[in-house]
């Protein structure tokens, strides 16, 4: 474990359970608040510098979005379990402040680009909007 997940796993367990429940309601409310991050932004615009802005199945250029590997609910579940829950995160910001250091949300190598078509197969229970 890296100097910086000790820092994360000491300041997540030094609060209340109640301070906690103020700031989210379920995992689902962690992943938007990670989706609309300026760190996922940057996230998402590395790996389509590194791809080359194609999709990585059919090479078509147009509507390509960046596709989970692992999938970021699963991420935000290894997070949590890593990190003992949400003890010691008062609010979004503490959040945001710790998933920084998580280095599995902003790993590349974990993003693929897909068109909107080939992101569609890897989705089929899901209804995917324009990137």
């Amino acid at each position: 474990m890296t100097l910086k997940n000790n820092m994360i796993k000491r300041t997540v367990r030094k609060k209340s359970k109640r301070t906690r429940e103020r700031f989210y309601n379920n995992r689902n409310d962690l992943v938007l608040l990670i989706r609309t991050s300026d760190l996922y932004k940057k996230w998402r615009q590395d790996v389509m510098r590194e791809q080359g802005k194609k999709c990585q199945l059919c090479r078509s250029k147009k509507h390509v979005q960046v596709h989970h590997i692992i999938p970021l609910s699963q991420q935000v579940n290894e997070f949590l379990y890593r990190y003992g829950g949400l003890e010691g995160i008062e609010d979004a910001e503490d959040f945001l402040d710790l998933i920084e250091y998580y280095i599995d949300f902003w790993d590349i190598d974990n993003g693929i680009l897909l068109c909107l078509d080939c992101h569609a197969m890897e989705h089929p229970d899901r209804i995917l909007w324009g990137s």
